[in-house]
Protein backbone atom coordinates (compact mmCIF):
# COMPACT_ATOMS: atom_id res chain seq x y z
CA UNK A 1 0.00 0.00 0.00
CA UNK A 2 1.17 3.51 -0.80
CA UNK A 3 1.06 5.29 2.56
CA UNK A 4 0.48 8.79 1.16
CA UNK A 5 -2.46 11.19 0.90
CA UNK A 6 -3.86 11.52 -2.64
CA UNK A 7 -4.86 14.87 -4.13
CA UNK A 8 -8.56 13.95 -3.98
CA UNK A 9 -8.44 13.95 -0.18
CA UNK A 10 -6.72 17.36 -0.01
CA UNK A 11 -9.31 18.74 -2.43
CA UNK A 12 -12.19 17.41 -0.30
CA UNK A 13 -10.73 18.88 2.89
CA UNK A 14 -10.03 22.24 1.26
CA UNK A 15 -13.54 22.44 -0.16
CA UNK A 16 -14.98 21.59 3.25
CA UNK A 17 -12.93 24.22 5.09
CA UNK A 18 -13.81 26.85 2.48
CA UNK A 19 -17.55 26.43 2.93
CA UNK A 20 -18.88 29.62 4.60
CA UNK A 21 -19.00 29.15 8.36
CA UNK A 22 -18.65 31.03 11.62
CA UNK A 23 -14.89 30.48 11.54
CA UNK A 24 -14.26 30.94 7.80
CA UNK A 25 -16.83 33.51 6.60
CA UNK A 26 -15.00 33.94 3.28
CA UNK A 27 -12.70 31.45 1.57
CA UNK A 28 -11.02 34.28 -0.33
CA UNK A 29 -9.45 35.50 2.91
CA UNK A 30 -7.56 32.22 3.45
CA UNK A 31 -3.94 31.53 2.58
CA UNK A 32 -2.85 27.89 2.12
CA UNK A 33 0.68 26.67 2.89
CA UNK A 34 1.74 23.06 2.29
CA UNK A 35 4.42 20.84 3.80
CA UNK A 36 5.33 17.26 2.93
CA UNK A 37 2.66 16.91 0.23
CA UNK A 38 3.29 14.71 -2.82
CA UNK A 39 5.62 14.74 -4.72
CA UNK A 40 7.63 15.86 -1.67
CA UNK A 41 8.49 13.43 1.15
CA UNK A 42 6.66 13.67 4.49
CA UNK A 43 8.04 16.48 6.66
CA UNK A 44 9.75 16.12 10.03
CA UNK A 45 7.52 17.42 12.81
CA UNK A 46 9.76 19.95 14.55
CA UNK A 47 10.43 22.28 11.57
CA UNK A 48 6.69 22.29 10.80
CA UNK A 49 5.94 23.02 14.45
CA UNK A 50 8.35 25.98 14.41
CA UNK A 51 6.75 27.24 11.21
CA UNK A 52 3.32 26.95 12.79
CA UNK A 53 4.44 28.97 15.83
CA UNK A 54 5.92 31.63 13.53
CA UNK A 55 2.62 31.87 11.64
CA UNK A 56 0.76 32.23 14.95
CA UNK A 57 3.00 35.14 15.99
CA UNK A 58 2.55 36.77 12.58
CA UNK A 59 -1.23 36.37 12.77
CA UNK A 60 -1.31 37.86 16.27
CA UNK A 61 0.55 40.90 14.91
CA UNK A 62 -1.79 41.08 11.87
CA UNK A 63 1.23 40.67 9.60
CA UNK A 64 -0.63 37.89 7.78
CA UNK A 65 -4.24 36.82 7.35
CA UNK A 66 -5.84 33.54 8.35
CA UNK A 67 -3.72 30.66 7.10
CA UNK A 68 -4.13 26.88 6.75
CA UNK A 69 -0.88 24.95 7.17
CA UNK A 70 -1.37 21.42 5.84
CA UNK A 71 0.51 18.29 4.84
CA UNK A 72 1.97 14.97 5.93
CA UNK A 73 4.42 14.29 8.74
CA UNK A 74 7.22 11.80 9.00
CA UNK A 75 6.44 9.36 11.87
CA UNK A 76 6.10 11.13 15.24
CA UNK A 77 4.18 10.87 18.51
CA UNK A 78 2.86 14.15 19.91
CA UNK A 79 1.65 14.45 23.49
CA UNK A 80 -1.08 16.90 24.40
CA UNK A 81 -1.82 18.61 27.71
CA UNK A 82 -4.02 15.75 28.94
CA UNK A 83 -1.60 12.90 28.25
CA UNK A 84 -1.63 10.29 31.00
CA UNK A 85 1.66 8.52 31.75
CA UNK A 86 -0.13 5.21 31.10
CA UNK A 87 -0.85 6.30 27.51
CA UNK A 88 2.84 6.71 26.59
CA UNK A 89 4.86 4.27 24.44
CA UNK A 90 5.44 0.89 25.97
CA UNK A 91 7.55 -2.05 24.82
CA UNK A 92 5.77 -4.25 22.32
CA UNK A 93 7.21 -6.49 19.59
CA UNK A 94 7.63 -3.78 16.96
CA UNK A 95 11.35 -4.15 16.28
CA UNK A 96 13.32 -1.16 15.10
CA UNK A 97 10.62 1.35 16.00
CA UNK A 98 12.34 4.64 16.86
CA UNK A 99 9.66 7.30 16.65
CA UNK A 100 10.33 10.67 18.31
CA UNK A 101 7.99 11.95 21.03
CA UNK A 102 7.25 15.70 20.98
CA UNK A 103 5.31 17.43 23.81
CA UNK A 104 3.01 20.16 22.46
CA UNK A 105 0.35 22.58 23.73
CA UNK A 106 -2.83 21.17 22.22
CA UNK A 107 -5.52 19.46 24.27
CA UNK A 108 -5.96 15.71 24.29
CA UNK A 109 -3.58 12.84 24.84
CA UNK A 110 -0.86 11.17 22.77
CA UNK A 111 -1.37 10.89 19.00
CA UNK A 112 0.59 9.26 16.19
CA UNK A 113 1.23 11.19 12.98
CA UNK A 114 2.81 9.70 9.88
CA UNK A 115 2.72 9.32 6.11
CA UNK A 116 -0.76 8.71 4.78
CA UNK A 117 -2.40 10.97 7.36
CA UNK A 118 -3.81 14.34 6.25
CA UNK A 119 -2.98 17.02 8.82
CA UNK A 120 -4.41 20.54 8.78
CA UNK A 121 -3.43 23.34 11.15
CA UNK A 122 -5.77 26.37 10.85
CA UNK A 123 -4.08 29.58 12.03
CA UNK A 124 -7.19 31.68 12.57
CA UNK A 125 -7.69 34.89 14.55
CA UNK A 126 -10.95 34.51 16.47
CA UNK A 127 -12.96 37.68 16.84
CA UNK A 128 -15.46 38.33 19.63
CA UNK A 129 -18.28 36.40 17.99
CA UNK A 130 -16.02 33.41 17.27
CA UNK A 131 -14.51 32.84 20.71
CA UNK A 132 -16.28 29.59 21.50
CA UNK A 133 -13.70 26.81 21.56
CA UNK A 134 -16.29 24.05 21.88
CA UNK A 135 -17.95 25.35 18.71
CA UNK A 136 -14.52 25.55 17.06
CA UNK A 137 -13.80 21.88 17.86
CA UNK A 138 -17.21 20.89 16.49
CA UNK A 139 -16.42 22.87 13.32
CA UNK A 140 -13.16 20.96 12.81
CA UNK A 141 -15.08 17.70 13.23
CA UNK A 142 -17.66 18.90 10.71
CA UNK A 143 -14.87 19.72 8.25
CA UNK A 144 -13.78 16.08 8.42
CA UNK A 145 -17.33 14.69 8.27
CA UNK A 146 -18.16 16.79 5.20
CA UNK A 147 -14.90 15.89 3.44
CA UNK A 148 -15.39 12.20 4.16
CA UNK A 149 -18.93 12.34 2.79
CA UNK A 150 -17.58 13.86 -0.43
CA UNK A 151 -15.18 10.91 -0.63
CA UNK A 152 -18.06 8.44 -0.18
CA UNK A 153 -17.38 7.62 3.47
CA UNK A 154 -20.08 8.19 6.09
CA UNK A 155 -18.82 9.27 9.52
CA UNK A 156 -20.13 10.70 12.75
CA UNK A 157 -19.40 12.03 16.20
CA UNK A 158 -19.47 9.52 19.07
CA UNK A 159 -20.64 9.55 22.67
CA UNK A 160 -18.95 7.15 25.09
CA UNK A 161 -20.69 6.68 28.44
CA UNK A 162 -22.87 9.73 27.65
CA UNK A 163 -19.75 11.86 27.13
CA UNK A 164 -18.86 13.42 23.78
CA UNK A 165 -15.50 12.19 22.48
CA UNK A 166 -13.59 14.71 20.39
CA UNK A 167 -12.87 13.50 16.86
CA UNK A 168 -14.65 11.72 14.02
CA UNK A 169 -15.72 8.09 13.96
CA UNK A 170 -17.00 5.47 11.53
CA UNK A 171 -19.21 2.45 12.19
CA UNK A 172 -19.02 -0.57 9.89
CA UNK A 173 -21.87 -3.08 10.03
CA UNK A 174 -22.47 -4.00 13.69
CA UNK A 175 -18.86 -3.43 14.77
CA UNK A 176 -17.94 -0.93 17.50
CA UNK A 177 -17.19 2.62 16.29
CA UNK A 178 -13.63 3.33 15.19
CA UNK A 179 -11.82 6.66 15.14
CA UNK A 180 -10.84 7.95 11.71
CA UNK A 181 -9.90 11.55 12.57
CA UNK A 182 -8.41 13.21 15.64
CA UNK A 183 -8.88 16.84 16.67
CA UNK A 184 -6.78 18.81 19.13
CA UNK A 185 -6.20 22.55 19.33
CA UNK A 186 -4.45 25.32 21.19
CA UNK A 187 -5.19 29.05 21.26
CA UNK A 188 -2.79 31.91 22.00
CA UNK A 189 -4.14 35.47 22.22
CA UNK A 190 -7.19 34.15 20.37
CA UNK A 191 -5.20 32.75 17.44
CA UNK A 192 -5.76 29.04 16.86
CA UNK A 193 -3.14 26.44 16.07
CA UNK A 194 -2.74 22.66 15.85
CA UNK A 195 -5.95 21.20 14.38
CA UNK A 196 -7.07 17.95 12.75
CA UNK A 197 -5.52 14.70 11.55
CA UNK A 198 -7.48 12.48 9.15
CA UNK A 199 -6.29 8.88 8.75
CA UNK A 200 -6.28 8.21 5.01
CA UNK A 201 -3.89 5.35 4.28
CA UNK A 202 -1.43 5.51 7.17
CA UNK A 203 0.31 2.59 8.83
CA UNK A 204 -1.58 2.07 12.10
CA UNK A 205 0.94 -0.28 13.72
CA UNK A 206 2.73 2.49 15.72
CA UNK A 207 -0.55 2.94 17.62
CA UNK A 208 0.12 -0.47 19.18
CA UNK A 209 2.89 1.20 21.17
CA UNK A 210 0.55 3.72 22.80
CA UNK A 211 -3.02 4.36 23.87
CA UNK A 212 -3.93 6.76 21.03
CA UNK A 213 -6.04 9.62 22.36
CA UNK A 214 -6.45 7.47 25.50
CA UNK A 215 -8.06 4.56 23.63
CA UNK A 216 -6.86 1.10 22.69
CA UNK A 217 -4.99 0.82 19.38
CA UNK A 218 -7.83 -1.23 17.86
CA UNK A 219 -10.03 1.87 17.93
CA UNK A 220 -8.07 3.58 15.15
CA UNK A 221 -8.90 3.10 11.47
CA UNK A 222 -8.28 4.69 8.06
CA UNK A 223 -10.24 5.50 4.91
CA UNK A 224 -8.31 2.73 3.13
CA UNK A 225 -9.55 0.11 5.62
CA UNK A 226 -13.23 0.96 5.17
Amino acid sequence: MDHRVPQAVWSALKTSIEQPSLFVPSASALTWEAFGVLPHPPADYKPVYERMKALVAARQADDIGDTILYGEHAPVFTTGRNTDANHLPRHLPLSGCEIPIVPIERGGSITYHGPGQAVMYPILKLNNGQRDLHAYLRWLEEVCITALAALGQQSHRYKKDDTNTTGVWVTKNDNPPQKIASVGVAVSRWVTYHGLALNVACDLSPNQLIFPCGFGAEVMTTIALQ
